[in-house]
């Protein structure tokens, strides 16, 4: 009887000491999962309505031109509105506008392009960099805007496998429904040696005298997109 109460009191002592040495884990709590709003699918921008206007000058005048955009999606947010996009910009499209054929619109076409061997690394070099990019980075709306834009844009710009930032304000506009927006800017410049296009820039060369071609390049975008 002795042996039993001895086994009884023994079992009792281990079953504490493991009570004892256990860690207590707290239970996680669980609540409903809130809704995830998932942004609208990308929406791929309408090539034919969309394009690149430029215009370089220098002291004796100015040319003007565009430049196509090939590929493109605006993305956007769970309102709807538009929150991103990327474009791909054709080289190959370069296009003079201020000159007719036969009257030099082709040599300068040719030229801005490195159509020739000579002057290749002159401007785009269109063979070796058939492609450039932007990639909208942040759009933000505009308080008290004077000019009529409504957001800051500002987005990544690839040229000659060279990235910067660049930053412009634009216009963006969609119909009621949210079926069809357009973003169209202000004229905005760009010093185009920051893509190493440096042909006849007098801060990079220092004896062109009065045949130098400003660095600034004038842009005007208008993209569209439909749903």
């Amino acid at each position: 009887m002795s042996n039993i109460k001895n086994i009884a009191f023994l079992s009792v002592l281990v079953l504490g000491l493991f009570a004892c040495g256990e860690k207590k884990v707290e239970e996680a709590p669980v609540e409903e999962a809130p809704a995830v709003e998932t942004p609208a699918a990308p929406t791929g921008v309408d090539l034919a309505a969309s394009t690149i206007m430029w215009e370089g000058s220098k002291p004796g005048g100015k040319h003007t031109g565009t430049i196509n955009i090939s590929a493109g999606e605006l993305t956007y947010d769970a309102n709807g509105d538009i929150s991103g996009g990327n474009f791909t910009l054709d080289m190959n499209s370069i296009t003079v506008t201020d000159l007719q054929p036969g009257d030099g619109k082709e040599d300068l076409e040719a030229h801005l392009k490195g159509s020739t061997e000579k002057d290749q690394d002159d401007f785009f070099n269109v063979a070796k960099y058939p492609t450039g990019t932007f990639a909208i980075t942040s759009l933000t709306p505009i308080t008290g805007s004077t000019d009529g834009t409504t957001h800051a844009v500002k987005g990544n710009l690839t040229l000659k496998e060279v990235t910067k930032e660049v930053s412009f304000n634009a216009v963006v506009k969609s119909n009621d429904t949210k079926t069809e927006f357009k973003i169209e800017t202000p004229e905005f410049m760009i010093n185009r040696t920051q893509w190493n296009i440096n042909y006849g820039s007098k801060t990079i060369f220092n004896n062109l005298k009065d045949k130098f071609i400003n660095d600034d390049i004038k842009l005007k975008l208008v993209v569209v997109a439909r749903k």
